[in-house]
């Protein structure tokens, strides 16, 4: 089985479930092909998201600063203009922190599936 640090358990998970769900038959490499995919997904919709809180944080001090800035001080100022300085120079990735969790054994994936079937 192929081992790619960017493919989480969830996605192994849901890789297995959709396999089963379409009852297809199940191998090593179809799961990895299947969770490589959903791992792609969730990092493009997850870029997406991060992309889009940052430009929508800087629009908003953008916005208030043309509102704040006539009513406080020279200090306040420079510290606002500080801090918007340093979201602009973080990428949007850097917001996510996401580091690639451990992997999980056989066994925790058909404990966690039984847990699953348990409660369907």
């Amino acid at each position: 089985m192929m081992d790619d640090s960017r493919v989480w358990s969830v996605d192994r998970l849901a890789a297995k479930q959709l396999l089963a769900g379409l009852a297809l038959e199940y191998t090593d490499d179809m799961e990895d092909v299947v969770a490589q995919h959903f791992a792609r997904h969730r990092r493009s919709c997850s870029t997406w998201a991060a992309e889009r809180v940052h430009s929508n944080v800087l629009r908003k001090l953008e916005d208030g600063s043309a509102i704040y800035f006539q009513r406080e001080c020279d200090k306040w100022t420079d510290g606002f203009r500080f801090a918007e300085q340093q979201l602009m120079s973080v990428d949007p990735e850097e917001l996510l922190e996401t580091t690639p969790v451990e992997t999980w054994t056989k066994g925790q994936y058909l404990r966690a599936m039984v847990r699953q079937a348990r409660n369907s």
